[in-house]
C-alpha cells in the first residue's frame, strides 16, 4: 500500500488546532513484495479521502498517480451491460458494450464521464433517468475471461446554493454487475408511435418483441390518470387480440380516451418479462429506456419539423395544437404545459371572423318553437358530440350522418337529441334533422360549428371565442388534409 508522508502533521494540525484533514496525498516508493520475488510494486501514489468520501480511478493518466484519481461521494446506481448479439467476450478486445446506470439523479446533478474497470467510456448520454456508456473490452484493466464482477463508476458534480455562494462537489453513482448478465438480446424495440383524428383523438404505439420471448406483458398508462395504475394490459402471446399484427410482426397498443384539452398528456407503454421484471426498449436511434412517452402534441411536433411532411399535414399539426392550447386555456387545464406554446396560427386566428362561419349558422323553419327547440352544446371530451335540446318529448331522425349516430334520450326536463361519431373533417357537416311532436314536423339543420358560430355572433363569451375560432382552423385544416 501507500504511506501518507503528510500523515502526522495533519494528525497534529488535527488535535492541536481543531482543523480535520481534507484529503491526503500517500506515496509508495518501488518494492518486491517479501513473499515473492515475482511481484514488483511500482513507485506511485494515491489520494486518501476523508470520510465519507471514497477513492475512485477517473479512467485516464497511470494508476500510479495521485492525480488520476478522484475522492467522491459514492451513492447505488443500478448497473446491467448490452451488447449487440447479446454476449459479452472479455477476451476480444475490440467488441463494445454499453453500461445502462440508473439512479434517482437530484437536481443540479449531471454526469461528466463513466469509468468501467479502469476504462473510460467512449460515449456518454442521459436517456430520462438513465445514463448510456459505451466502452471497448480491450480499455478494461485487468480483466480476463474468467472475471465475473464488472463495477461502473459515473463521475459527476453536485451544486449547493448558501446565500450568495454557489458550491459544487463531486458525487458519484456505482454500481456492478456480472459478465454474465448481458439484457441486450431481450429488448423490446419501439416502432413508432401515430395519431388518429377520427372521432376520438387516439395514440397508436407500435411495439416489436423478440421471437423468443415468453411470458411478456404490455401495460398501458395515461398521465392524467396517474403512471401508479395501468388503464389496459396485454398479454404478448401473438394474438390480435392483443394488438399482434403478423404481417409487421409487432403489437400496436391503442388509447383513445384523449380530449382536447389533453393534447399534452403521455400515453406511456411498459413491457415486463414473465418474472414481472421491466424489459428495455431500443429506440431507432439504438439508446435505450424504460418506457416509450408518447402524446397527441409530439406527434404534430413531429410533424411540423419534418421538411419531408406535406403542407396539408404541416397545417393540421398547428391547428391541432392549436386547438388543443386553447381548449386548455378554456377549460384552464394544464397551463404550464399548453401544446401550443410555439404560438402557431396566431394571424389566422385573428383573421377570423362571423362571416367565415355563416355556412354553419343553424337553420330552423317556423316549427322549430312549436316543437320545443331549445338550443344545442357541444362536447369536447375524448369524443366530440352535438346535443340538441328540446323541451318537448320528441322523436328524431336525421339524413347526411355521414357515418355519424343520432339518439334521443331525456335529461330532467328536456329532450336531448344527441350525435355522436363527429370526425374531424366532419366538424362542419350539416345534419339534417327532422323532429316530430305528435302532429308536428320541424326540419332543423346543424353542425359541429353551428356551436362555434354561435359563439362569435352572439360575443357573448369572451373565453369562448379563441376556442371557436380554433376549432373552426381545426376543421378546415382537416378537411384539406384528408382530401
Amino acid at each position: 500500500g501507500t504511506i501518507a508522508n503528510t500523515l502526522y502533521d495533519a494528525i497534529v494540525e488535527w488535535v492541536e488546532e481543531g482543523k480535520a484533514p481534507g484529503t491526503i496525498i500517500g506515496e509508495r516508493t518501488a518494492e518486491t513484495t517479501s513473499y515473492t520475488d515475482a511481484i514488483t510494486l511500482e513507485k506511485g501514489s494515491r489520494p486518501i479521502a476523508p470520510y465519507p468520501y471514497s477513492v475512485r480511478y477517473t479512467g485516464s493518466g497511470s494508476i500510479n498517480a495521485a492525480e488520476n484519481f478522484a475522492c467522491v461521494e459514492l451513492k447505488d446506481a443500478e448497473v446491467f451491460i448490452t451488447t449487440a448479439d447479446g454476449k459479452l467476450t472479455l477476451s476480444d478486445v475490440d467488441q463494445e458494450f454499453t453500461a445502462v446506470i440508473r439512479a434517482e439523479y437530484p437536481n443540479g446533478w449531471k454526469a461528466t464521464s463513466a469509468v468501467c474497470e479502469g476504462a473510460t467510456a467512449t460515449s456518454l448520454k442521459q436517456v430520462g433517468d438513465t445514463y448510456l456508456a459505451t466502452f471497448k473490452v480491450g480499455d478494461m484493466l485487468n480483466m480476463t475471461e474468467g472475471d465475473r464482477y464488472i463495477t461502473v463508476t459515473l463521475f459527476g458534480e453536485s451544486t449547493i446554493k448558501e446565500s450568495a455562494n454557489i458550491y459544487s462537489y463531486p458525487v458519484a453513482y456505482e454500481g456492478t454487475t456480472t459478465s454474465s448478465e448481458v439484457y441486450a438480446q431481450q429488448c423490446a424495440t419501439d416502432n413508432g408511435s401515430s395519431l388518429s383524428l377520427k372521432d376520438k383523438i387516439s395514440i397508436n404505439i407500435y411495439v416489436g418483441i423478440p421471437d423468443d420471448a415468453e411470458g411478456w406483458t404490455a401495460k398501458l398508462y395515461y398521465e392524467k390518470k396517474g403512471f401508479d395504475e395501468a388503464v389496459s394490459t396485454y398479454a404478448l402471446d401473438k394474438t390480435s387480440a392483443n394488438g399482434y399484427s403478423s404481417k409487421n410482426n409487432e403489437y400496436k397498443f391503442v388509447y383513445s380516451d384523449i380530449s382536447a384539452k389533453e393534447m399534452t398528456e403521455k400515453v406511456r407503454v411498459i413491457i415486463t418479462d414473465q418474472n414481472g421484471d421491466p424489459v428495455l426498449i431500443k429506440a431507432k436511434d439504438g439508446t435505450l429506456k424504460k418506457y416509450i412517452d408518447f402524446c397527441a402534441a409530439d406527434w404534430a411536433n413531429i410533424m411540423i419539423n419534418d421538411p419531408t411532411r406535406s403542407a396539408e399535414t404541416v397545417n393540421l399539426a398547428k391547428a391541432l395544437l392549436n386547438y388543443g392550447g386553447e381548449a386548455q386555456t378554456y377549460f384552464d387545464y394544464n397551463l404550464e404545459n399548453n401544446a401550443n406554446a410555439a404560438g402557431y396560427l396566431a394571424s389566422e386566428m385573428a383573421a377570423v371572423t362571423v362571416n367565415d362561419l355563416k355556412a354553419f349558422a343553424p337553420v330552423k323553419d317556423a316549427n322549430a318553437s312549436v316543437v320545443g327547440e331549445n338550443g344545442i352544446s357541444l362536447s369536447l371530451k375524448s369524443e366530440t358530440y352535438l346535443n340538441v335540446y328540446f323541451t318537448k318529448e320528441v322523436t328524431v331522425s336525421a339524413e347526411n350522418l355521414n357515418g355519424a349516430k343520432i339518439a334521443v334520450n331525456k335529461s330532467g326536463k328536456e329532450w336531448v337529441a344527441k350525435i355522436t361519431g363527429i370526425t374531424a373533417k366532419k366538424l362542419g357537416n350539416q345534419y339534417i334533422l327532422t323532429v316530430k311532436n305528435g302532429s308536428t314536423t320541424s326540419t332543423q339543420k346543424y353542425s359541429a360549428l353551428t356551436w362555434a358560430y354561435n359563439v362569435l355572433e352572439k360575443g357573448t363569451s369572451a373565453k369562448a371565442i379563441p376556442l371557436a375560432k380554433a376549432l373552426y382552423l381545426y376543421q378546415k385544416a382537416a378537411v384539406e388534409y384528408f382530401k
